[in-house]
């Protein structure tokens, strides 16, 4: 499946990170304290059961095969510098449900959210992009866009299983197809992205 149409526009975030900005579908404007605060009190008194985590889990398995694959110790763990930073600290996501992947210009690691509702890929530069696995099912993707000043944009996300190549419209018209390794794709663009 190739997906070539979907806008970057419509992308629900902006996470800044130290100089690097990533939007996330899922995240919450605002920045990247905001998004990954912890829960208050109401938040805390409204997490799902765990049965309810559970099952959300199983059907982001069924639907990312990353997620899958039998945990790795020692290599599919987050690093600390990462697991440490200000989107990931505030319990963002579960690490225990961390698998590393290798997709174009670098390594991240696809994981489930703390409730088990979204999946992310976080890179080792500490920006993540989230859906929830509904949307990534419906969408194919959650995609996901970090620059500093003088780099090349980077581009990268998680897909679904039946995704196995991302096409990346930039601005000024060129395309760039990306294959997807272990639903993870990482691509450099030189404009800011039009279309995915």
């Amino acid at each position: 499946m190739s997906l070539n149409v979907r806008r970057l526009a419509t992308l629900a975030g902006v996470a800044v990170l130290g100089g690097a900005v990533s939007l996330a579908n899922g995240a919450e404007p605002g920045g990247s304290h905001h998004a990954a605060s912890s829960p208050g009190p109401a938040a805390a008194a409204a997490a799902p059961a765990p049965a309810v985590i559970a099952a959300a889990r199983t059907i982001a398995r069924a639907h990312v095969g990353a997620l899958r694959h039998a945990r790795r110790p020692g290599h599919d763990a987050i690093a600390a510098s990462v697991a440490s930073g200000p989107l990931l600290s505030g319990g963002l996501i579960d690490p225990a449900t961390s698998r590393e992947v290798v997709g174009g210009r670098s390594a991240a690691w696809v994981v489930s959210s703390s409730d088990g509702q979204s999946v992310c890929a976080v890179l080792r530069q500490g920006a993540a992009a989230c859906s929830s696995v509904a949307a990534l099912v419906d969408d194919g993707l959650s995609p996901g866009v970090m620059g500093r000043m003088g780099e090349p944009f980077h581009v990268f996300g998680v897909t679904a299983d039946d995704v196995s190549e991302v096409v990346l419209v930039q601005t000024g018209g060129s395309r760039t197809s990306v294959s997807v390794t272990d639903n993870f794709f990482d691509v450099s663009a030189d404009d800011w992205p039009a279309s995915l």
